[in-house]
């Protein structure tokens, strides 16, 4: 639970940092003025005011924001507020969050690369236990091979994972190698709900786990071949991170496999624990694109909503929308997406 806690603060306020980040260097470059940075919600813990813009830190570590003058709809005729600014500039400023986003998911899939190399193949041999997990309760070990389930032998671990993950909470039996000679091992598969894909359709259900993590064999990889993958990775992420958006909205995808920041608690803790930093580092890169991406929907409230305004503005030969409509129209939009946020939460909990 520590460890699941720890994590999701440390990728959230990492993911948060970056995205206001991209639109608070964007908006200074761009002459704006941003009256505050700030990391964290609810009440402040301190803050310190550096030229025209106040940085602060609140007491509760997920999300934050920056105050850009004149964005939110307010009453402000400062010459170098948002509405001030070419519509080129003001599209700039609010793609920048997502466009640091990908960035950051690039540069972390090219430090993976650069760090864990390529991998090359996966062998059916454990290289690590998770605590707490039924493979730990019934005493597998690292460096245990596993040749097969229930008297079935397998050549692949691919095809291990397939057959125990059709059978959550059931009871297995594992034939294992260990020490040139082998043993069987009974234990119960533990139940994990996650979301599979199955042809032209995402599902939500039940997937059988023992606790283990193959031993996963890898080639070094130099700067330039790391740079490329780590490319390579974040563009076909983001084209399979659109695929799921459309495949929700035309109900391809049932709305109970969204998950919402329980689901990523769970996702980011099983990640830690299961893999260390580097898988940790992994779900932060894959997370960073999916924030990147979700963020860019023409959905009041969020950089989309925003960005379609400003197209409307430019549809409009310029004609800027009333600063306090818009406004309105994001405050509801907020809402709802706060509501449905709230909704989903108490679904992951109960």
């Amino acid at each position: 639970m520590l460890i699941t806690l720890i994590s999701f603060i440390i990728v959230i306020g990492v993911l948060t940092l970056v995205h206001e980040f991209g639109h608070f260097i964007t908006a200074r470059r761009s002459g704006i003025v941003v009256d505050e940075f700030a990391l964290g919600m609810g009440p402040m813990l301190f803050n310190r005011t550096v030229g025209e813009t106040r940085y602060q830190v609140n007491l509760f570590p997920i999300g934050g924001y920056v105050k850009i003058a004149g964005m939110d709809g307010e009453e402000d005729d400062r010459a170098n507020g948002f509405n001030s600014k070419p519509l080129s500039r003001r599209m700039m400023v609010i793609v920048a969050g997502s466009v640091m986003n990908l960035l950051l998911a690039a540069l972390v899939f090219i430090i993976l690369g650069m760090v864990g190399g390529r991998p090359v193949g996966v062998l059916p041999v454990v290289d690590r236990v998770i605590a707490a997990s039924p493979a730990d309760h019934a005493q597998i070990k690292r460096g245990d091979k596993i040749l097969g389930v229930d008297g079935r032998r397998f050549d692949t671990t691919a095809q291990i994972t397939r057959y125990i993950s059709a059978r959550p909470g059931k009871k297995v039996v594992l034939l294992i190698e260990r020490n040139r000679s082998e043993q069987q091992v009974v234990l119960k598969t533990e139940v994990y709900s996650g979301s599979v894909q199955e042809g032209e359709k995402i599902v939500k259900k039940d997937i059988g786990r023992i606790g283990v993590v193959f031993k996963v064999l890898t080639r070094p990889m130099g700067f330039s071949e790391s740079l490329s993958v780590g490319i390579v990775q974040t563009y076909e992420l983001t084209k399979d991170i659109i695929k799921s958006l459309y495949w929700l909205m035309t109900f391809r995808v049932p709305v109970d496999a969204v998950s919402g920041p329980v689901g990523i608690a769970r996702i980011v803790g099983d990640a830690a624990r299961t893999g260390g930093i580097m898988s940790l580092l992994f779900w932060l890169a894959a997370l960073s694109a999916n924030v990147g991406v979700f963020n860019l929907l023409p959905l009041p409230a969020l950089d989309g909503g925003r960005l379609a305004f400003l197209i409307l503005e430019a549809l409009r030969g310029g004609r800027k929308i009333d600063p306090k409509k818009e406004g309105l129209v994001h405050l509801v939009g907020l809402v709802l997406l706060l509501a449905l946020i709230a909704a989903i939460t108490l679904r992951e909990i109960f």
